[in-house]
């Protein structure tokens, strides 16, 4: 093997170990956002549901106090907020205990492989093969192969003879 095979096949890995290392790299990225996401919904959840806590107890307040009237809107708004704040916080719980996508596989580069190093290196070795030479046999196998031949064909008339009977 020389050695420009050698630096051909090196740098061949070397693509396709990068191009890998970026499809890891894109997966892992996917799944920090993921994460970022839902810690963000469910910080958003936490803030919105101790707002409804805080004018749900604002509007009890006015209510107890004043008996009717802006106590009403404030017991609307409070609840406003807490169920928007429990939705926010049971979707961003949602996002966090998702299930993680598999990472890619590798299928991209392999065939790449095979494009750059496998195919390449099966011609060199098929050109490399002397075909005329390798039809020339010695003696003791052209005998074998002249005793083969003759007992196949013995084997085939042999079970002819059986089927016509």
């Amino acid at each position: 093997m020389s050695s420009g095979n050698r630096s051909g096949w090196s740098a061949a890995a070397s693509v396709l170990l990068r191009s890998h290392v970026a499809d890891l790299r894109n997966w892992v990225a996917a799944i920090a956002v993921g994460y970022a996401i839902g810690v963000a919904l469910v910080v958003g959840g936490v803030l919105m549901t101790l707002t409804g806590i805080a004018l749900g107890i604002v509007a009890l307040f006015h209510f107890i106090a004043l008996r009717l009237g802006p106590e009403l809107a404030y017991a609307i708004v409070g609840g406003g907020f807490l169920a928007l704040g429990l939705v926010l916080l049971l979707t961003g719980m949602a996002v966090i205990r998702r299930r993680l996508p598999s990472p890619p596989p590798p299928r991209q580069q392999a065939e790449a492989a095979k494009q750059v190093i496998i195919r390449p290196a099966t011609m060199r070795m098929v050109a490399g093969l002397d075909i005329m030479g390798s039809v020339r046999a010695d003696l003791a196998t052209q005998l074998m192969a002249g005793a083969v031949a003759t007992l196949l064909l013995a084997w085939i008339v042999a079970s002819r003879r059986r089927v016509r009977r």
